[in-house]
């Protein structure tokens, strides 16, 4: 407190009001308990520790405007003090150092605190300093929020410093009174970022947290510590009762745009807690209601189900972590997910009444998970098996032989059908093991590369959803197949997983939910005659799709009518290509553009290729002129383009065209592509000799996974092998001498780089410890980098009959690069003394949280 301020004393006046007695003190001030006779009334005064500076005039015209039985009221306001309403009882804080409070009661207090915020929020007004001493609980148990001295209107920030930090006790002299308030921030308060209404909503999750456990969410030895916890810990949310954790969940999402938008919305998030019975009174209340269910149930089975609201969410996981290839369990409880944020890919469950997710060992490698019919087991690709995991725990154990997997569905007489590799047909086996046996399904074209994918069971059926992929593209859709043998049908032309959801009066009509290009679609479906019916109908745009798994999207179903889709990336985030140098340290940026997805700079430095496509993005090859700054179209169609590599002269550019899964050449003097004798699934050029007479390039196998090729660019120009095992191998490098091949391959689970002699008869050596893709070689051959974990690795390589290599270091971590395993978004220079790098403009990209819709059909007006 300011020594200008002269300390009151009982008996003084302060204007019309006498002071009765000191009630608090901190470095905003003094607070004291006066009387006003001419109301007769006793008050609350709080004298700034200033000349009433602007933090006052903020709080008086924020506090004056509220009235509400839930808010401590503003009578009056003095030149440097206001007067407020008198609130006796005891603080929340002290309530909870008795210990946790009860479930109900801590509902009902929360439950006033949220009226209060609604009616300041409903007035762009927020309190920016919600903790439990700014909470008193009267006599007769109604709550008031109090202290609203650091409120902001509209949403402008307040200024923050160490000796200011917001209080409401006045007691800020006092020793970790500060840490107190911190441990209350929002993630972007923490980082002194403006803050809305949803800063609030996220301190009342951490006041409802503490008064339920009696301890603090967030807390640190000191005030950094404290912060750091807020911004990167998550919350652990087990000690809390069931019926609360979807209310915090989504209370406490660090990510403002994914938090609950709105306080008013907590009750639909409240599961209410279970009503206590006698142990002698609940058997005789189910008996009675037994018999008065048989009784109206004759008069009642005609009526239509209660209607249930429809309620929206977002599911989300830290950083950079997301959700891939994501089942509901047929039950709806849980969320089986792959988790590709660490080096290796492993299972994850996630009950959708917890924050936790759990982690099954001896899942890595794991692809594509799927349910059994009962939710209790969990069948999933990896190591080229398919396998099964008990959701109790326990070791996986394997099925099946699966070189290259796309997919599986589990039926309910316990066999499973699924697709072996990226081309071929479906096959069935047991749930138990056994051998496989090819489903009687015909290919809807004549190439052998035609491909059955993506089988999912209608529900209680013996009937299944499945796509096929054709060479020549007649036929392609979606089917409907059977395990007693009856000839598929054709829905749908749309490459798409397909899963169907019965109305809730019916088991055979209802509606099925697929993928047209990037929309969520759902159309009317008759599961007895198998035809659709009526136009179908967007549910979502620009969810998200996997490119290179042609009809896999990021949407799942229940049949208790839980929706959860992933949207996609942007096509619209600007990107930009820049250069850094080896400390990380950015240069100026060589191009920015909406929507790139890759790019190659010539070797001489003077043109950059760069696509604006993917597999669901249509778009073209554009051609930039270094020096110039200026790009124009470089393909036109009708295919898709993109992986460009170039010729050692800079003359010429191969690339891969989608559909069609091509390889093209076009020289840069030349208006016309020549199209190249290799086409197959995921088929990208890698790199070219320096002698220009032999070309790397990857493509999946008809049994195998991604295979590494060399093509002759001379003589009869013929492909053959290099590489082909049951792993993926991809990113072919060959080094600058010609004699070696570096790539990227994944026999222990997580890609790592690989060396061998491009001669037959060499032995493959390992250059990476931890993990690495997109290998690249200097110019010289002397060193050569790949990218681990969004860090750029080094290794030093003598060059000599047998090379020797250093130990692979770090040059720089970079957490907004964007990273692809087929290489494509990141560029050496001759030197190795910078890197060209593809980064999204604004910062580090965040995993896309995913969307959770109850009863959707409900959200989406379908007519059952």
């Amino acid at each position: 407190m300011a020594d200008s301020l002269m300390p009151l004393s009982k008996g003084d006046r302060l204007g019309p009001y006498e002071i009765l007695a000191l009630i608090g003190k901190g470095g905003m001030g003094e607070v004291y308990r006066a009387h006003d006779p001419r109301l007769r009334r006793d008050v609350a005064i709080k004298i700034s520790s200033v000349r009433f500076d602007q933090r006052f005039e903020r709080e008086a015209r924020a506090i004056a405007t509220l009235n509400h039985p839930n808010i401590c009221q503003v009578y009056d306001v003095g030149p440097d003090y206001l007067v407020m309403e008198l609130v006796e009882g005891i603080t929340l804080k002290e309530r909870i150092k008795e210990g946790a409070i009860p479930l109900e009661e801590a509902l009902r207090i929360a439950g006033q605190i949220a009226e209060a915020l609604s009616a300041a929020h409903e007035r762009f007004i927020v309190h920016r300093d919600l903790k439990p001493d700014n909470i008193k609980i009267k006599p007769d148990g109604t709550v008031k929020v109090l202290d609203f001295g650091l409120a902001t209107v509209g949403g402008a920030p307040a200024p923050l410093d160490s000796e200011d930090s917001p209080t409401s006790s006045m007691s800020l002299t006092q020793a970790g009174a500060i840490l107190g308030t911190a441990g209350y921030m929002s993630p972007e308060q923490a980082r002194g970022k403006p803050v809305d209404a949803r800063s609030d909503i996220w301190a009342f999750g951490v006041v409802l947290y503490e008064m339920l456990t009696a301890r603090r969410l967030f807390q640190g030895d000191d005030l950094t510590e404290t912060l750091a916890a807020i911004v990167k810990e998550e919350p652990n949310l087990a000690s809390v009762p069931p019926q609360v954790r979807r209310l915090l969940e989504a209370c406490l999402q660090k990510d403002p745009t994914r938090r609950l938008q709105a306080i008013g919305d907590r009750r639909l998030l409240l599961v209410p807690p279970e009503p206590r019975r006698s142990s002698w009174l609940w058997p005789c209340i189910a008996g009675v209601t037994a018999l008065v269910t048989a009784a109206l149930a004759w008069a009642h089975f005609r009526e239509a189900p209660l209607a249930l609201p429809s309620l929206r969410y977002h599911l989300s996981r830290p950083g950079d972590s997301g959700f891939t290839q994501f089942q509901l369990s047929p039950d709806g409880h849980y969320l089986a997910f792959v988790d590709r944020s660490a080096a290796v890919d492993r299972l994850y469950v996630r009950a959708l009444d917890s924050l936790d997710d759990r982690q099954f060992p001896g899942t890595d490698g794991a692809t594509y998970p799927f349910w059994s019919p009962d939710s209790a087991h969990i069948a999933f690709f990896s190591h080229g098996k398919l396998k099964q995991v008990a959701i109790a725990g326990g070791p996986p154990t394997d099925i099946a032989d699966a070189p290259d997997a796309r997919g599986g569905a589990w039926g309910r007489d316990g066999s499973i059908v699924f697709a072996p590799g990226v081309t071929g047909t479906l096959v069935r086996v047991s749930g138990t093991g056994g051998g496989p046996v090819p489903l009687p399904l015909p290919r809807a074209g004549s190439g052998e590369r035609d491909s059955l994918r993506f089988p999912a069971f209608l529900p209680d059926s013996d009937l299944f959803f499945y796509t096929i992929e054709a060479q020549t593209h007649q036929g392609e859709g979606v089917y409907v197949g059977s395990l007693n043998g009856a000839p598929p049908v054709r829905i749908l032309p749309d490459l798409s997983i397909t899963r169907f959801v019965p109305s809730p009066n019916s088991r055979t009509r209802g509606y099925i939910l697929f993928c047209r290009q990037t929309t969520l679609m759902a159309q009317a479906f008759d599961a007895a005659s198998l035809k659709t019916a009526g136009e179908a109908f967007p549910l979502a745009d620009d969810v998200q799709v996997v490119s290179g798994n042609k009809g896999f999207v990021d949407f799942t179903v229940s049949t208790n009518g839980l929706l959860i889709y992933a949207a996609g990336a942007n096509p619209n985030q600007v990107r930009e290509i820049v250069w850094l140098d080896r400390g990380g340290k950015r240069g100026m940026p060589v191009l920015k553009q909406k929507g790139i997805t890759d790019f190659a700079l010539s070797p001489d430095r003077t043109k950059l290729l760069y696509s604006l496509a993917t597999q669901y993005v249509a778009g073209d090859l554009w051609l930039r002129d270094v020096a110039r700054g200026v790009s124009q179209r470089f393909t036109f169609g009708p295919f898709s383009a993109y992986t460009p590599i170039w010729s050692p002269d800079s003359s010429t550019a191969a690339f891969t065209a989608f559909p069609e899964d091509r390889l093209y050449a076009k020289r840069v003097d030349s208006a016309k592509e020549e199209a190249w004798k290799i086409s197959a699934t995921n088929t990208y050029a890698s790199s070219w000799s320096a002698d220009a007479k032999l070309l790397a390039f990857s493509q999946s196998g008809v049994t195998t996974k991604d295979d590494l090729w060399l093509l002759p660019l001379e003589g009869d120009r013929k492909p053959r092998i290099f590489k082909q095992t049951p792993y993926n191998e991809r990113s072919g490098q060959i080094s600058p001498d010609g004699r070696w091949m570096l790539y990227s391959s994944d026999p222990s689970g997580r890609l790592e780089i690989y060396i061998e002699l491009i001669a037959p008869g060499g032995a493959q050596r390992q250059i990476s410890v931890e993990g690495g893709f997109s290998p690249r070689w200097r110019a010289d051959g002397r060193e050569l980098y790949f990218i681990s974990d969004r860090a750029m690795m080094a290794v030093d390589v003598t060059p000599g009959p047998e090379l020797t290599f250093g130990t692979p270091h770090e040059l720089f971590r970079e957490p907004a690069m964007v990273t692809d395993d087929r290489g494509g978004t990141y560029q050496p220079s001759a030197d190795g003394s910078q890197f060209l790098v593809l980064l999204p403009v604004g910062g580090a990209p965040i995993a896309p949280p995913l969307t959770v819709v109850t009863n959707w059909q409900v959200a989406y007006h379908v007519k059952n």
